[in-house]
Protein backbone atom coordinates (compact mmCIF):
# COMPACT_ATOMS: atom_id res chain seq x y z
CA UNK A 1 0.00 0.00 0.00
CA UNK A 2 1.01 3.54 -0.77
CA UNK A 3 1.55 6.01 1.91
CA UNK A 4 -1.48 7.43 3.36
CA UNK A 5 -3.85 4.59 1.70
CA UNK A 6 -5.37 3.46 -1.63
CA UNK A 7 -5.60 6.44 -4.03
CA UNK A 8 -9.04 6.85 -5.73
CA UNK A 9 -9.13 5.21 -9.01
CA UNK A 10 -11.00 7.45 -11.27
CA UNK A 11 -13.42 6.09 -13.74
CA UNK A 12 -13.13 2.87 -11.40
CA UNK A 13 -16.99 1.66 -10.36
CA UNK A 14 -15.89 1.80 -6.95
CA UNK A 15 -14.72 5.80 -7.51
CA UNK A 16 -18.00 7.38 -5.51
CA UNK A 17 -17.76 4.97 -2.88
CA UNK A 18 -14.14 5.88 -2.40
CA UNK A 19 -14.22 9.72 -2.36
CA UNK A 20 -17.75 9.31 0.43
CA UNK A 21 -15.59 7.30 2.63
CA UNK A 22 -12.51 9.97 2.06
CA UNK A 23 -15.38 12.39 2.86
CA UNK A 24 -16.57 11.12 5.88
CA UNK A 25 -13.08 10.76 7.53
CA UNK A 26 -11.90 14.10 6.81
CA UNK A 27 -15.44 15.51 8.39
CA UNK A 28 -15.04 13.01 11.41
CA UNK A 29 -11.89 14.14 11.50
CA UNK A 30 -12.41 17.88 11.68
CA UNK A 31 -15.45 17.10 13.94
CA UNK A 32 -12.96 15.69 16.62
CA UNK A 33 -10.16 18.32 16.17
CA UNK A 34 -12.95 20.89 17.02
CA UNK A 35 -14.48 18.80 19.86
CA UNK A 36 -10.45 18.71 20.94
CA UNK A 37 -10.30 22.31 20.64
CA UNK A 38 -13.36 23.37 22.64
CA UNK A 39 -12.69 20.65 25.65
CA UNK A 40 -9.12 22.28 25.64
CA UNK A 41 -11.04 25.93 26.36
CA UNK A 42 -14.14 24.85 28.43
CA UNK A 43 -10.98 23.15 30.64
CA UNK A 44 -8.61 26.58 30.45
CA UNK A 45 -12.14 28.51 31.18
CA UNK A 46 -13.23 26.64 34.30
CA UNK A 47 -9.51 26.54 35.63
CA UNK A 48 -10.07 30.36 35.20
CA UNK A 49 -12.80 30.56 37.17
CA UNK A 50 -11.81 28.53 40.13
CA UNK A 51 -8.83 31.14 39.79
CA UNK A 52 -11.33 34.02 39.85
CA UNK A 53 -13.45 32.37 42.64
CA UNK A 54 -10.09 31.39 45.02
CA UNK A 55 -9.04 35.01 44.46
CA UNK A 56 -12.13 36.74 45.58
CA UNK A 57 -12.63 34.60 48.61
CA UNK A 58 -9.27 35.47 50.23
CA UNK A 59 -9.27 36.71 53.35
CA UNK A 60 -6.89 40.13 52.43
CA UNK A 61 -9.07 40.69 48.91
CA UNK A 62 -12.10 40.25 51.27
CA UNK A 63 -10.55 42.87 54.04
CA UNK A 64 -9.69 45.08 51.70
CA UNK A 65 -13.15 45.11 49.74
CA UNK A 66 -14.69 45.20 52.73
CA UNK A 67 -12.10 48.43 54.16
CA UNK A 68 -13.13 49.93 50.23
CA UNK A 69 -17.12 49.27 50.90
CA UNK A 70 -17.35 51.31 54.23
CA UNK A 71 -15.32 54.16 52.73
CA UNK A 72 -17.92 54.03 49.53
CA UNK A 73 -20.77 53.91 52.30
CA UNK A 74 -19.30 56.97 54.62
CA UNK A 75 -19.07 58.94 51.47
CA UNK A 76 -22.35 58.37 50.51
CA UNK A 77 -24.09 59.14 54.02
CA UNK A 78 -22.66 62.03 53.89
CA UNK A 79 -23.53 62.97 50.83
CA UNK A 80 -27.29 62.38 51.71
CA UNK A 81 -26.66 64.21 55.10
CA UNK A 82 -25.26 67.40 53.14
CA UNK A 83 -28.36 67.17 50.45
CA UNK A 84 -30.91 66.56 53.58
CA UNK A 85 -29.04 69.49 55.29
CA UNK A 86 -29.57 71.98 52.29
CA UNK A 87 -31.67 70.91 50.36
CA UNK A 88 -34.65 69.49 51.90
CA UNK A 89 -37.23 71.28 50.49
CA UNK A 90 -35.98 70.88 47.28
CA UNK A 91 -38.41 68.95 45.10
CA UNK A 92 -38.56 70.88 42.26
CA UNK A 93 -35.16 69.93 40.69
CA UNK A 94 -35.78 66.59 38.96
CA UNK A 95 -32.05 65.73 38.07
CA UNK A 96 -30.79 66.37 42.17
CA UNK A 97 -33.93 63.88 42.84
CA UNK A 98 -32.90 61.42 40.37
CA UNK A 99 -29.55 61.75 41.84
CA UNK A 100 -30.99 61.10 45.69
CA UNK A 101 -32.59 58.03 44.44
CA UNK A 102 -29.54 56.43 43.09
CA UNK A 103 -27.27 57.27 46.18
CA UNK A 104 -30.55 55.76 48.39
CA UNK A 105 -29.98 52.30 46.13
CA UNK A 106 -26.26 52.63 45.97
CA UNK A 107 -26.15 52.87 49.73
CA UNK A 108 -28.80 50.08 50.28
CA UNK A 109 -26.65 47.66 47.58
CA UNK A 110 -23.71 48.45 49.67
CA UNK A 111 -25.26 47.56 53.26
CA UNK A 112 -26.07 44.49 51.68
CA UNK A 113 -22.82 43.52 50.12
CA UNK A 114 -20.53 44.16 53.50
CA UNK A 115 -23.17 42.63 55.45
CA UNK A 116 -22.81 39.51 53.00
CA UNK A 117 -18.86 39.71 52.86
CA UNK A 118 -18.39 40.06 56.50
CA UNK A 119 -20.45 37.04 56.99
CA UNK A 120 -18.47 35.34 54.63
CA UNK A 121 -14.87 36.50 56.71
CA UNK A 122 -16.68 35.66 59.87
CA UNK A 123 -17.53 31.78 59.33
CA UNK A 124 -14.02 31.23 57.49
CA UNK A 125 -12.33 33.13 61.42
CA UNK A 126 -15.01 30.40 62.79
CA UNK A 127 -13.63 27.50 60.74
CA UNK A 128 -9.76 28.08 61.45
CA UNK A 129 -9.45 29.06 57.94
CA UNK A 130 -6.68 31.36 56.78
CA UNK A 131 -5.75 33.79 59.20
CA UNK A 132 -5.14 37.57 58.31
CA UNK A 133 -2.70 38.54 60.38
CA UNK A 134 -2.12 42.08 61.53
CA UNK A 135 0.82 43.81 63.36
CA UNK A 136 -0.76 43.30 67.01
CA UNK A 137 -0.54 39.74 65.60
CA UNK A 138 3.51 39.35 65.08
CA UNK A 139 5.74 39.55 67.96
CA UNK A 140 9.79 39.85 68.19
CA UNK A 141 10.79 36.27 67.17
CA UNK A 142 7.83 35.40 65.05
CA UNK A 143 8.46 34.34 61.07
CA UNK A 144 7.12 35.39 58.10
CA UNK A 145 6.54 34.98 54.32
CA UNK A 146 6.67 38.01 52.55
CA UNK A 147 7.24 37.89 48.69
CA UNK A 148 8.45 34.06 49.10
CA UNK A 149 10.62 35.28 51.19
CA UNK A 150 10.85 33.97 55.27
CA UNK A 151 11.70 36.92 57.67
CA UNK A 152 11.88 37.29 61.30
CA UNK A 153 10.64 39.80 63.18
CA UNK A 154 13.13 41.59 65.00
CA UNK A 155 10.91 44.20 67.02
CA UNK A 156 7.53 44.95 67.43
CA UNK A 157 6.64 48.20 65.39
CA UNK A 158 4.88 50.83 66.85
CA UNK A 159 1.43 52.00 65.36
CA UNK A 160 2.46 54.68 62.03
CA UNK A 161 0.29 57.92 63.14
Amino acid sequence: MPPGGEPVKIGHHSENRHSRALDRAHTTARAARDADTLAAETTRRAAAAARSTEHRYNPAVIHRRLERQSAELRSIDRQLTTYEQTHHNDTDNPARTRHIEQLRLNKAELESDIEYWTAVRAEQDAQDGPKLYSRTDLRPGYYICCHNSWYRVRRRLSRVS
